[in-house]
C-alpha cells in the first residue's frame, strides 16, 4: 500500500503498477520494476574470482606489490595496478589460473621448471630456469612470488636473488587437501647497478603438484 506524506508530497512504497521515489530531492512517481536476482550463478562465479584476486592482492601488497613494483602508475596504487593486470580472470568462464599475474613489464623474464608441494607439510618448491650469467653480471635480480590455494583462498609468498644459476624459491607452509586447486606465480624485479633503474619482468605461473 502506497503511504502519502501530505506534509511533503513524498509518497513511498508501491501502489498497483507505480510506485513513490525521490530523485536529486524531487517526488516523482514510475512502474515498478520487479528487482534482478543479485546472486544469479554467473555474478557468483565473477564476486569469487574477484575475492580470489582481491585476497591474493592484499596478502602480497606490503611485502612485493609497494616495494618492488618498478613502474610507478600516474593515480592507481600498486595493488590496483595488479586486480588490473589480473581482470580478465574475473568472468563468467571457468578462471584459467595459469595466467595469474604479478608484474609486467619488459625485463628479461624467468620461467618456471617445476612447481611442486609436499603434502604433509604444505611447503611449495618453484625451481626457476636459469638466466645467462651475462645477463644478471651488471644487475641486481629478484624473483619474487606467491603461492595461492584457489580452494581454501590462502596465499604465501616469497623472494630469492637470482645470480645466473638454476634457482629454487621456497615458499612458506600453506595449507592443503587432495583435492585444492594449488598455482604459483613468479616474476622478476631487475635494477641496473650503473643507472639503478628498475624494471619488472613479465609474469610466469604454473599449477603445483603435491606429492
Amino acid at each position: 500500500m502506497a503511504i502519502t506524506n501530505l506534509i511533503s508530497g513524498e509518497i513511498r512504497n508501491k501502489v498497483g503498477g507505480m510506485v513513490g521515489a525521490k530523485w536529486k530531492g524531487k517526488n516523482y512517481v514510475r512502474a515498478y520494476v520487479v528487482p534482478k536476482n543479485p546472486n544469479t550463478p554467473d555474478q557468483q562465479k565473477i564476486r569469487g574470482a574477484f575475492k580470489t584476486l582481491s585476497t591474493i592482492g592484499s596478502t602480497i601488497n606490503n611485502g612485493i606489490l609497494k616495494p618492488h613494483t618498478a613502474k610507478k602508475f600516474k593515480n592507481i596504487s600498486p595493488y590496483n595496478r595488479f586486480i588490473k593486470l589480473n581482470k580478465d580472470l574475473i568472468s563468467v568462464n571457468a578462471p584459467d589460473w595459469t595466467k595469474l599475474k604479478l608484474f609486467d613489464g619488459g625485463a628479461m623474464p624467468v620461467s618456471i621448471d617445476t612447481a611442486t608441494g609436499v603434502e604433509a607439510t604444505g611447503v611449495v618448491t618453484v625451481t626457476l630456469d636459469a638466466i645467462e650469467q651475462s645477463q644478471v653480471s651488471v644487475k641486481d635480480v629478484y624473483a619474487y612470488g606467491y603461492v595461492v590455494n584457489i580452494t581454501q583462498g590462502r596465499v604465501v609468498f616469497a623472494e630469492i636473488e637470482i645470480s645466473g644459476e638454476t634457482v629454487s624459491l621456497v615458499f612458506p607452509s600453506i595449507p592443503y587437501d587432495e583435492s585444492d586447486e594449488v598455482f604459483a606465480c613468479v616474476a622478476t624485479e631487475v635494477t641496473d647497478l650503473e643507472t639503478l633503474e628498475r624494471a619488472n619482468s613479465p609474469s610466469t605461473a604454473l599449477a603445483v603438484t603435491f606429492a
